[in-house]
């Protein structure tokens, strides 16, 4: 049981976010757009293992074989190396599929070149974020190029990914920054990659109050569809947005999430960390109720994405996998979400 919940550990990374393959494309037909803050906060959303991306790889690997053009084929490869933390390999499918790019007539390869730039991002980003802190520090280079990437992609379409890509942008720029760290003591800037600073509210019915429920979207989505579920600075950066939106229980919940993290050996990957202050403001004991439906519902999560791992195990061993097998989940019954706190 350890072993097949460590494979689900490996499946998740510390930074990025916004790629494209066609899991991406499924979980957002499926959601519309509508993603659920409180199921993210909880990791109550589907993470796929290792053995799924190596099926996948290998499939897609021959399927590119026998037909280079096959664009989007090269977002599965990329994506698949990715996940499996095979940074440079997913980085090389990128220039794989450039190379096809530049090829074809420009007014055909618009997605195709939104794509490769998002995903590349991503796939820099990552790199640098995987390496150990002392070379992080050192060299910043991976992180300055996925800056570039991302920013290329969101000029392509901006709308991508409901505008979560500019949030992840927003992220590298703010660690980016780090490496110049010119910012005072009591700055904004220090809080979060949002630059939202405690007491910092959005007035009901404002414009800001369209801005933070934006943004509390936009950084579920980084969470649910990336690959920032073990990221401290993003989850400090969704508790002051709820914070700030006046949602205290879910600000609470992802304040306890970066306090999981934290014990988890996880840290923030500002280039300078003990100048960063991932507070919210809000008191743990004053939320009793809810505090206690939390680690209840981290339980209950893990109980269900280890569930979520059986199931795919043994269709695995059978050699079935979800993109060539269109019953793959239909025997998959999802268990009941725990019942919500009420704000106290």
């Amino acid at each position: 049981m350890r072993r097949l919940l460590a494979t689900l550990l490996l499946a998740t990374l510390p930074c990025t976010a916004c790629i494209w393959d066609r899991d991406t494309l499924k979980e957002e037909a499926e959601r519309g757009g509508k993603l659920d803050t409180v199921k993210s906060i909880t990791g109550w959303f589907n993470r796929y293992p290792p053995l799924y991306y190596e099926m996948r790889l290998e499939r897609v690997s021959a399927a590119l074989a026998a037909d280079p053009k096959a664009l989007e084929l090269y977002d599965d490869a990329g994506v698949a190396c990715d996940r499996l933390g095979r940074h440079d390999e997913a980085i090389r499918w990128m220039d794989k599929k450039k190379a096809l790019i530049d090829t074809l007539p420009a007014d055909q390869t618009k997605t195709a070149r939104h794509r490769h730039l998002a995903n590349l991002g991503s796939f820099l980003g990552n790199r640098w974020a995987t390496r150990p802190a002392d070379q992080r520090k050192a060299d910043p280079a991976d992180l300055n190029a996925a800056i570039k990437s991302i920013e290329e992609a969101i000029q392509l379409d901006p709308d991508a990914h409901f505008g979560r890509e500019k949030y992840q942008l927003q992220l590298f720029q703010w660690l980016a920054a780090g490496f110049n760290d010119k910012a005072k003591e009591g700055d904004k800037k220090l809080w979060n990659f949002l630059a939202i600073g405690p007491g910092e509210a959005a007035q009901a019915g404002g414009p800001g109050e369209a801005k933070f429920r934006e943004m509390e979207k936009g950084i579920a989505g980084l969470i649910q569809l990336g690959s920032v579920w073990e990221n401290v600075d993003v989850f400090a950066a969704l508790g002051a947005v709820l914070n700030g939106a006046g949602a205290n229980t879910p600000s609470l919940l992802a304040s306890l999430r970066v306090e999981e993290l934290k014990k988890s050996g996880r840290t923030t990957l500002y280039p300078v960390p003990e100048r960063v202050n991932a507070e919210t403001g809000i008191n743990a004991g004053d939320f009793k109720s809810a505090t206690s439906w939390y680690f209840k519902t981290r339980l209950a999560s893990q109980k269900r994405n280890l569930a979520w791992l059986v199931y795919q195990k043994e269709r695995f061993a059978k050699g079935e996998h979800p993109d060539t097998h269109p019953d793959f989940w239909k025997a998959w019954q999802e268990p009941a979400f725990p019942a919500l706190p009420e704000d106290e």
